[in-house]
Order: C-alpha cells, then sequence, then structure tokens
C-alpha cells in the first residue's frame, strides 16, 4: 500500500536555507511533505510561550482546496486539535495551526 504523505526530501533540503534565515527564538523548520497534488510546509514556531505546530499547505495545479483533504492533512500532522486560516476561493495557500487545549 503506498503511503498517503511523503516527504519530498529534495524541496526539503532545497528549502531548508530560505527557512533557517528566519532568526525567530522557537522556530523549527521540520520539512516539506507531498500529499495527492499538495504541497506541505511543516514546522514548528513559538506563541505566546507555547510551541505550536504550523503547516502551509499549497496545490501544484492552484485548484481551489478540498476540505476533505484538508482535514486529512490537518489530522495527520497535528491530531485533532487545529484551526485551518485562509481557506477561501482564489487563495493560493492556507495556513493550518495546531490548537493547544485551553
Amino acid at each position: 500500500m503506498k503511503k498517503l504523505f511523503t516527504k519530498n526530501i529534495a524541496k526539503t533540503e532545497q528549502l531548508r536555507g530560505l527557512f533557517s534565515s528566519i532568526n525567530e527564538a522557537g522556530y523549527e523548520y521540520i520539512g516539506v511533505f507531498n500529499y495527492k497534488d499538495y504541497v506541505i510546509i511543516f514546522d514548528k514556531r513559538l506563541k505566546n510561550e507555547e510551541v505550536f505546530k504550523h503547516l502551509s499547505v499549497s496545490r501544484n495545479n492552484h485548484k481551489s482546496f478540498e476540505d476533505t483533504d484538508l482535514k486529512v492533512i490537518a489530522e495527520h500532522f497535528l491530531g485533532k486539535n487545529y484551526k485551518i486560516v485562509g481557506n477561501i476561493p482564489m487563495i493560493v495557500t492556507v495556513h493550518i495551526w495546531e490548537v493547544k487545549d485551553v
């Protein structure tokens, strides 16, 4: 059975230099992953003294995002607690943030 998510090693290394220039305390670049025709950039960021996992999701063909695909992506990387930001027509990148239990 083919894995749903694959780490894109070449793209991860290609973007490592770009993301290593982000000089924020608590920032960690994890890598680039593929799912169907989606490209996912996975990182962790420090916000309000807590580390949150973050995904930037785009599509190779600039089609609109499918809610079911975004749910599969979010739950694979972040579990059940997440918030999708920017899933509106004509947006080429959607951000998905981990949500901490309150």
